[in-house]
């Protein structure tokens, strides 16, 4: 049996992949502690935040941001509410 292969395109270039993340932000990933922080300065800011809103703003899942907020609130930095967190 002989093997099929798709031909490359002209020029032998192939299509980047489309980005798994389109929701990210660009630029490199905050590192969790960098996140606590950020959320903590949003919150002080507008004293109320929303997971969905936070999860767009700072370019990551809402479950990351859901993990960060009840480790916010285990740790007394916040409260957490249904669908986010406001100050303690």
């Amino acid at each position: 049996m002989s093997e099929h292969r798709a031909a490359a395109p002209a020029g032998g270039r192939r299509h980047p992949a489309p980005d798994p993340r389109p929701h990210a932000r660009p630029g490199p990933a905050l590192l969790p502690i960098q996140r606590k922080r950020a959320i903590l300065a949003i919150l002080a800011a507008e004293r109320a935040v929303e997971t969905s809103r936070l999860a767009a703003r700072l370019g990551v899942s809402t479950v990351t941001i859901r993990r960060d907020l009840g480790q916010l609130h285990d740790e007394g930095r916040l409260r957490r509410v249904r669908g986010g967190g406001r100050p303690r």
